[in-house]
């Protein structure tokens, strides 16, 4: 897996940095109708969501250039890309999941915080950082703080990336995403590979893309809370401390990860239909 393909899976694993990893328990009283719609809306995953499909087949388009090319092929793998990780079928699963998962009481309360002046603030930074050049501001934003931040402020950031999970959900991401690509791109290309390589390629590099992951999340934790005061951000971490901002971020991570698999699946079972098989024994 080459450091260009780390730094994608990363792009992928920051769209879910909201969740924890772990699972909420079944719901006794299922949420009031709109709860979950709302839910989707307030917390900014609409937005999230809404160019991961451009931003997959984007990511194979560039490596399917890279690589021996097998015209019709690669129609396949970029059309199965656009299709099963559209907006649509992404939100579907995501409500799908909610609805499924969360309480009422718990819905009520995730949205109280999504509505409150604070809530509202850290959801517009957090958002801000779709901006077309975000990137770059976050990268000469370290640049330009480097070891000036306060001592307290960083405490609170790495606290926050502990209690967002960042990091095991990302690395979640890029194993499900990471090894379904990587079958795709093979086989698109007529590349011989056993069943189980890419996720041993995968486990092999798993603890250097931990410590890429840590660095990154915190990197642009800095970028995206510059404007949050000390004040507003540890308002947020004790939500996220209180059993009913647990509740949400894990009702939020299981239904990020159910509907991105979901695609995921989808994604690989088409490849797998369409296209040759270029499997080697094991």
């Amino acid at each position: 897996m080459s450091r260009r393909h780390v730094r994608s899976l990363y792009r992928a694993a920051w769209i879910c940095m909201l969740g924890l990893a772990c699972c909420s328990p079944a719901s006794a009283e299922p949420i009031e109708p709109g709860q979950a719609e709302e839910l989707y809306r307030r917390s900014g995953l609409e937005r999230y969501f809404a160019g991961l499909d451009d931003q997959v087949t984007g990511q194979l388009e560039q490596a399917l250039h890279r690589g021996p090319r097998h015209g019709p092929f690669e129609d396949v793998v970029l059309d199965a890309s656009r299709s099963s990780f559209a907006a649509a079928e992404i939100e579907q699963g995501i409500l799908q999941s909610m609805s499924r998962h969360m309480d009422v009481s718990e819905a009520r309360a995730a949205l109280r915080w999504l509505r409150s002046e604070i809530g509202e603030k850290i959801t517009g930074a957090e958002l801000a950082t779709l901006a077309p050049d975000a990137q770059d501001g976050i990268e000469q934003y370290a640049r330009s703080v480097g070891a000036r931040l306060p001592e307290q402020r960083m405490a609170l950031l790495q606290r926050l990336q502990t209690a967002l999970g960042s990091v095991d959900l990302g690395l979640a991401v890029a194993r499900t995403m990471g090894v379904a690509t990587g079958k795709a791109l093979a086989r698109a290309q007529g590349t011989a590979h056993r069943p189980d390589e890419f996720l041993e390629r995968f486990e092999a590099q798993s603890a250097h893309l931990r410590t890429e992951l840590e660095r990154s999340f915190l990197i642009s934790f800095l970028y995206t809370y510059r404007e949050v005061t000390d004040r507003d951000l540890l308002a947020y971490l004790e939500y996220l401390e209180t059993e009913p901002g647990r509740a949400y971020a894990r009702a939020l991570n299981r239904a990020m990860l159910e509907a991105l698999a979901s695609a995921t699946e989808h994604f690989d079972t088409r490849i797998a239909s369409e296209l040759p098989s270029t499997d080697a024994p094991n």
